[in-house]
């Protein structure tokens, strides 16, 4: 009837430690997209890097067949095609090893995902500059951390325990006060037993043990004599075992009604050490707050700049890849015409190939980068 609201306080507690378990479910989901994520770019970034491969081995081999006409023609050395040649089994070298990592990049996604690695498995391949992000403007650290304070999970959990713990020490305080509680009890019992009495059989006297078995009545002696009978009994069918339940149900049956007031004057303080206990919780609970909140922030302004980096990187590698294309370009024509080494054409297309697999790195860590910077503004992973 009443205990200071400490049972209200006590199912208040327990409703929002549940929310505060299924925001921290929903916190571990978030976790494993981001993982996910990282690993599917992973796989398109070292899918592209088997396409420009195979594209350098072409060159290659177009170089090569070039080569053997002029060498058999006489008019470039036969150095210069085993030169060729031994850029052809580089590139082929490159090109086994890029489809080893790119197979590794898709067992990893297939374990991430939980799928059978023996199982045929195809991502779609969305061209990386189809993929949306934000500008910088709209990803400002201090803008995305006010924002993720309210939508991710782990700060909403913390503030469910931090609610529920405020409701427990409330719950506790009641039980430091008297509790009047009412109840009532309804009950009844039914007996039998495996055999049932069918009747008796006298089987004679047995002599009196103990006391002079006599007695004298009027200086007459009467000698005691104590009977002997032998009950006879049989067991009871299944549905005999049942018979009389009705009447000993009703005979029995019994109510009762009761008030009842407890005041704790004296448990060994169980209830005060009870209270400050929950007051420490409240607090341990708060630091935990603040330390979640400060790890929050400090992973925001950590994205954001490790965006700005790759956007720098990105950038410059564009410039890398042109120049890389022009000094290629120019080097190609003049190793046709005769004025450049097979050596110095090799070396250029090495630079070419370094400057493309390297932009094609940067730019799928700038997408990474952006997406985690969204991801803490609450608008979840868009590919």
């Amino acid at each position: 009837l009443y205990n200071n609201g400490s049972l209200r306080y006590t199912l208040q507690a327990a409703d929002l430690s549940a929310k505060a378990a299924l925001a921290e479910v929903e916190r571990v989901a978030n976790d494993v997209s981001l993982n996910v994520a990282n690993f599917y770019l992973q796989v398109l970034a070292s899918r592209e890097q088997v396409k420009i491969a195979q594209v350098q081995i072409a060159q290659s081999q177009s170089q090569l067949d070039i080569t053997k006409k002029r060498v058999e023609a006489g008019v470039l050395p036969e150095l210069n095609q085993a030169e060729i040649e031994a850029q052809l089994a580089n590139d082929s070298r490159n090109f086994v090893t890029v489809v080893t990592n790119y197979e590794l990049n898709m067992l990893n996604l297939k374990g991430l995902l939980n799928l059978d690695p023996g199982i045929a498995f195809e991502i779609e391949t969305p061209p990386v500059e189809s993929i949306p992000i934000e500008s910088f403007g709209d990803l400002q650290p201090e803008l995305v951390y006010q924002l993720a304070m309210n939508t991710q999970p782990l700060q909403k959990a913390n503030d469910f325990r931090i609610k529920a713990a405020q409701r427990s020490i409330l719950a506790a305080r009641g039980q430091m006060y008297p509790t009047l509680t009412f109840g009532g009890n309804l009950a009844s019992n039914f007996s039998n037993s495996f055999k049932r009495t069918t009747g008796f059989t006298f089987l004679g006297y047995r002599p009196v043990t103990g006391a002079e078995p006599k007695v004298t009545i009027s200086n007459v002696d009467y000698y005691v004599q104590d009977p002997l009978y032998r009950f006879n009994q049989e067991s009871r069918s299944f549905s005999g075992l049942w018979d009389g339940w009705s009447n000993q149900i009703s005979n029995n049956f019994g109510q009762n009604v009761g008030i009842n007031l407890s005041i704790p004057i004296f448990n060994n303080g169980q209830s005060k050490i009870a209270y400050q206990r929950s007051k420490l919780d409240l607090r341990n609970v708060e630091l935990q707050k603040t330390q979640a909140d400060l790890k929050l922030k400090q992973d925001i302004y950590t994205a954001y700049n490790n965006a700005t980096a790759s956007l720098q990187k990105f950038n410059a590698g564009k410039k890398a890849v042109e120049n890389a294309q022009k000094a290629y370009d120019f080097a190609l024509r003049r190793y046709e015409v005769g004025l450049l080494g097979s050596l110095e054409l090799i070396t250029n297309q090495n630079n070419l190939l370094r400057a493309k697999v390297q932009q094609l790195s940067n730019q799928y860590e700038y997408v990474f980068r952006m997406k985690v910077l969204e991801f803490y503004k609450g608008q979840g992973l868009k590919l």
